[in-house]
């Protein structure tokens, strides 16, 4: 028996501690209930453990993300909806209101205030709308530039105007991707906005670039997705339009010509010129900046060709200094021009002996006779505009009284009432001018009235008036022409300019005079300013002129005046008083005339004037030689044919020199004895010969004269010279400006935006160039010094300035380039690109964005990356919706806006839609985000979560065992206890 070392009592001690060791994992699992209360429990299951707790908690917290995002789009729908209710509906109601006629205009104006009420309560919603001081609605447009692709804009006006696109003026348009040059056609036309902005996108298609145009506001802009797009140059860059200064960007490139001092002469030098002592000087004075040279050189004698004279001259300019060089163009004109252009550098005082050799040409202008046929006269007739095909009615104090002139006498007529034929009616008629003694007789041209003056002369007939004569010989016609008041707008100012005032013209002539009867055409009815207005006309008989000053007078108190187109052709015209119209800065307008005397005073087109007849002619053939003092020379000049009715009568004239009279004399004894005695004399006009026939009518014609001597007799040859032309020195910079305000402060880095670069069109060529700026910060001034001297170091004659502009956003200090090339030609220069181009020129490229109506972004899961969009960005105010300038003042543009705010009321609708369709969407997910979270705390809980059966089971065992080693152990104690006993 061992005594020194208990070894059962220390195995049975292990035995318990090992016991009450297990024991406390199971207590433990089973107080805490989790499975894993540290690492050593389950090293794997605690990490994926605390993987799935933060993933849950994500979760947790996601779903709460998407209640706020679902609270956010209730609360825009609920901004959405008091928009349309009651505000646009009220809108509506009153459009519908104000669009009936029974309203005056006071109570359109009264409607017309509730309606800015409106605006301006939706303006102030628009505004305050805020979630959590988010903004709801978006307002402001803000542009941030960026190096990258974006959004190129003009500052143009182009949606009111449209373009007129005209082929080799402005069709082209040149610009650069990516620094590639391209270039795109437009067909010519006239283009409104809509069809600009069409064509300019398929365009850009058919060119295989991604560009694409669109308007902000009044301007187009220009975007490329994926591209830098810049140097646009080109025809189309500046297009001068009829309205305002525009241009398919902005008012941009201004092209200059440049011409040096010339004279250009007018001979052509097809063949060989002989120079002797008669005509060998040329004399003219060179200016040059201030001073002056006269020059005077002598040609030596001999023949030269066109190209032996400008070798000849510029041998002579060069031996002696003259700043002149002499060219021949395609026509073998003689060229002398100074070698400097420039307003200093002129070129006059042309002259000498050799100029009418060399540079004049000697022109010659044969001027012949003139033949005049006789005539038997005709009678004066006068032929009215309306058919009478259908017969007509004559009405007793209606439309029976005729006014005629007739011979300078104004009588009046009264017909018998009836309906007649056109037979009738004529026979009705001329017995009325027998009764009357009139020498006038009615006709039929075709389907017309047509008036005959019968008695003896020319005679007259016309100047027809009266109601009979509008039923008679009046034409109806459209209503009158209506040209409303406008307005526009001028680029650099975006407030409205009233343009013009609302006019009614009529075409009807009233310079006969009109006849007024009561209940028959005695109203005129109209619209002013969407009133109904009329005036009443007192019955009588009226001239122009009474009847402008009664109508006059019928207008006074109202914003509208009366007056003839002119003094022969006296239409009727009816102008506002106040320019402007269309929108309610400018609420003036004219219409809708009608009334019982429209067709009177408006819309009947009347024969007008006095149709006179004409007397019998006598046949004559008038010279244009001079014969005050003939020389005629046998067999030279003095043979003579006159044909007369086809017949030639020819004689010879006596040799000898003659005055006027003698010369008149010897002719008519030839025509005498040729046989032409009593049909033909020979009479003087002025200094003219003149053959005439002795009696009127057709019975004796003279058709024509031949002979040696018609040149001498009659016709009249003239010389002159047609001189050198002078053309003075002209300079006209070429120059293109920025957008860019410099104000700001320009910031220049190496590689990043540090390249300028240009196209220089030069007469016909394109010569692209860059400059590379300095790295740095500048303000304006230093900007410009920086880049001039980098122009002149390449020696560019391109020079930098700072100019003042004003644009529809503002003014704007920017920089502008000048190309003075110095030399003659037609100069250009645009095209500006390069990475420096949107830092210092163009105001882009720029990405949108906007002052509220943010599009919030939600974080809907547990991982990065996990988010969806609210889709509120809503680009929603007045403007937007298209009821800001809203017009409730006329009937016309009360029934606009009933579309219009219809128009506004769908667009809130669709915009409800899409925010109902997003919270669906959003809603939808929270029950997805939610029941995730749920599965995976189940999956957590299976690996973490301790069985508490199975581990109260463990706690039993460890319990039991440990009981057990106690005893063991209390036994081991006492084995010594033993021993000492036996060795007592």
């Amino acid at each position: 028996m061992i005594i020194y070392n208990n070894i059962p009592g220390l195995k049975a001690s292990n035995a318990l501690s090992k016991n009450i060791h297990k024991a406390g994992t199971p207590l433990a699992r089973v107080s805490s209930g989790l499975r894993i209360n540290h690492a050593a429990d389950d090293g794997a299951g605690l990490s994926i453990s605390e993987k799935m707790r933060g993933q849950i908690r994500g979760l947790m917290q996601a779903s709460r993300n998407i209640q706020d995002g679902l609270s956010y789009l209730d609360t825009a729908d609920g901004y959405l909806g008091s928009i349309n209710s009651p505000p646009l509906q009220r809108l509506r109601e009153l459009a519908i209101q104000a669009a009936n006629d029974t309203l005056t205009t006071q109570d359109r104006e009264t409607i017309q205030k509730e309606v800015l009420q409106i605006q301006e309560h939706l303006e102030r919603l628009f505004r305050t709308a805020e979630f959590n001081t988010h903004k709801i609605f978006a307002q402001d447009i803000k542009s941030t530039k960026t190096p990258t692709p974006g959004i190129l804009p003009g500052d143009t006006l182009i949606r009111q105007y449209g373009l007129q696109v005209t082929a080799g003026r402005n069709d082209r348009l040149t610009f650069r991707l990516d620094e590639q040059p391209l270039e795109i056609h437009l067909d010519p036309g006239n283009y409104t906005s809509e069809q600009l902005v069409h064509a300019l996108n398929e365009k850009f298609k058919g060119a295989g670039t991604d560009v694409t145009v669109g308007f902000e506001g009044d301007s187009l802009v220009y975007h490329s997705p994926t591209k830098v797009l810049d140097s646009f140059g080109g025809s189309m860059i500046e297009i001068d339009s009829p309205a305002s200064y525009t241009s398919i960007i902005y008012d941009n490139s201004k092209p200059g010509y440049i011409s040096g001092a010339y004279f250009l002469g007018a001979e052509y030098l097809s063949g060989d010129v002989t120079i002797d002592s008669s005509n060998n000087t040329l004399t003219f004075r060179v200016g040059d900046s201030g001073t002056y040279t006269n020059v005077s050189l002598t040609l030596a004698d001999g023949t030269y060709s066109a190209q032996g004279l400008v070798d000849a001259l510029n041998h002579h300019f060069n031996t002696n200094g003259i700043d002149v060089t002499a060219t021949k163009d395609a026509s073998n004109r003689l060229k002398l021009q100074h070698n400097k252009c420039g307003a200093g550098y002129t070129l006059d005082q042309l002259g000498g002996t050799a100029k009418q050799v060399i540079l004049d040409r000697l022109v010659s202008n044969h001027y012949s006779e003139y033949i005049h046929p006789g005539t038997n006269g005709s009678p004066a007739v006068f032929t009215g505009y309306k058919s009478l095909a259908g017969g007509i009615t004559i009405e007793a104090g209606r439309n029976d009284t005729l006014r005629l002139n007739v011979g300078g006498t104004v009588h009046t007529l009264t017909l018998a009432a009836g309906t007649y034929d056109q037979a009738g009616i004529m026979t009705q008629l001329n017995q009325v001018f027998a009764n009357q003694s009139l020498q006038v007789e009615a006709k039929l041209s075709g389907d017309r009235l047509q008036l005959e003056y019968t008695g003896a002369g020319a005679g007259s007939v016309g100047s027809v008036s009266g109601g009979a004569a509008y039923t008679l010989m009046g034409e109806p016609v459209s209503g009158p022409s209506l040209i409303p008041g406008s307005w526009q707008l001028v680029e650099g100012n975006t407030t409205p300019i009233a343009v013009g005032k609302a006019r009614a013209t009529g075409q009807t002539n009233l310079a006969n005079g009109v006849q007024i009867i009561t209940g028959y055409n005695d109203t005129l009815t109209f619209e002013l300013d969407g009133q109904a207005k009329s005036i009443a006309l007192d019955a009588k008989w009226y001239s122009a002129a009474e009847l402008l000053s009664a109508i006059n007078t019928e207008l006074s108190g109202m914003d509208v005046t009366a007056s003839y187109v002119g003094p022969s052709s006296q239409q009727l015209v009816f102008e506002h008083k106040k320019e402007g119209g269309g929108i309610p800065e400018f609420p003036y307008s004219l219409k809708n005339f009608g009334g019982n005397a429209l067709s009177t005073l408006m819309t009947t087109n009347m024969p007008m004037g006095q149709a006179s007849g004409t007397t019998p002619s006598a046949s004559y053939l008038r010279g244009t030689a001079n014969i005050s003092n003939i020389t005629i020379s046998a067999g030279v000049n003095d043979s003579l044919t006159v044909s007369a009715n086809g017949n030639p009568y020819s004689f010879t004239l006596d040799a000898g020199t003659y005055n006027t009279a003698q010369l008149v004399t010897q002719i008519n004894g030839k025509l005498s004895a040729a046989g032409l005695g009593g049909m033909i004399e020979a009479t003087s006009y002025s200094s003219y010969l003149e053959l005439r026939s002795q009696t009127t009518g057709t019975t004796t014609q003279i058709n024509s004269v031949s002979g040696n001597s018609v040149n001498t007799l009659f016709r009249r040859v003239d010389q002159y010279y047609q001189n050198a032309g002078y053309i003075p020195p002209s300079t006209s910079d070429t120059y293109i400006d920025g957008r860019v305000d410099l104000r700001q402060g320009i910031t220049i880095g190496t590689g990043v935006n540090d390249k300028l670069a240009f196209d220089l069109h030069d007469d016909g060529t394109i010569e692209r160039k860059t400059i590379i700026l300095d790295a740095g910060e500048y303000s304006e001034n230093g900007l410009i010094d920086m880049i001039n001297a980098k122009l002149q170091a390449q020696n560019l004659q391109v020079a930098a300035a700072i100019k003042n502009i004003n644009t529809p956003q503002g003014p704007r200090t920017v920089m502008t380039l000048t190309y003075s090339p110095g030399k003659n030609g037609y100069f250009a220069i645009d095209g500006v690109g390069g990475s420096a181009s949107y830092t210092v020129f163009y105001p882009g490229p720029y990405d949108i964005t906007y002052t509220g109506g943010m599009d919030l972004k939600l974080q809907v899961g547990a991982n990065s990356g996990n988010m969806v969009s609210t889709g509120t960005q809503y680009m929603m105010n007045t403007e937007i919706l298209g009821i800001r300038r809203l017009d409730y003042t006329t009937r016309i543009s009360a029934d606009r806006a009933i579309d219009t705010v219809a128009d506004a009321m769908a667009m809130v609708s669709a915009a409800r839609g899409l925010n109902g369709a997003k919270r669906n969407a959003l809603e939808s997910l929270y029950y997805n985000v939610t029941q995730s979270a749920e599965n995976l705390q189940a999956a957590e809980s299976r690996i973490r979560d301790a069985d508490l059966a199975k581990e109260m089971m463990a706690h039993v065992k460890q319990s039991l065992l440990s009981q057990a080693a106690e005893a063991v152990l209390v036994q081991t104690k006492q084995q010594p206890q033993m021993i000492l006993e036996l060795l007592k």
